[in-house]
């Protein structure tokens, strides 16, 4: 059954993501759609887990940081793994669109290639690398 306050999110955005709208965007009804809620919870608990790591972030923590109510994160997510899996989804994704496939004529050169590039993306992204 579909849930009638669901809004499907643009064809392009993935639900964890970036917010595909700026923040103080005013919605129809004065209701946020899910997936910019989805990413809000999902880039706040992004910056926890930079912050302190898994173990020491609750469900309420993510839900206050993000400015929604605790049950929220659990309606959309179901807990606190499921939201640190969304956002490995969302590094992963974001992963894939940085690093292009690796150049090179011969299979040392592209293994060669394909390693610099993702230590040098590695770096680049430490922080989301080491909260993960």
């Amino acid at each position: 059954m579909r849930d009638v306050f669901h809004t499907d999110p643009p064809p392009d955005h993935d639900l964890a993501g970036p917010a595909p709208d700026p923040p103080g965007t005013v919605y129809p009804r004065g209701r946020t759609p899910r997936a910019v809620r989805e990413a809000q919870m999902v880039a706040a608990a992004e910056r926890l887990f930079s912050e302190r790591g898994y173990e020491q972030v609750s469900i309420e923590d993510i839900a206050s940081s993000a400015g929604v109510a605790r049950g929220l994160v659990h309606h959309y997510f179901g807990g606190r793994k499921q939201v640190y899996i969304a956002l490995l989804e969302r590094i992963g994704t974001m992963r894939e669109q940085q690093l292009p496939p690796p150049s090179g004529r011969s299979a040392r050169a592209r293994l060669a290639d394909s390693v610099s590039r993702w230590l040098d993306w590695t770096e680049h992204n430490r922080t989301i690398w080491l909260a993960t």
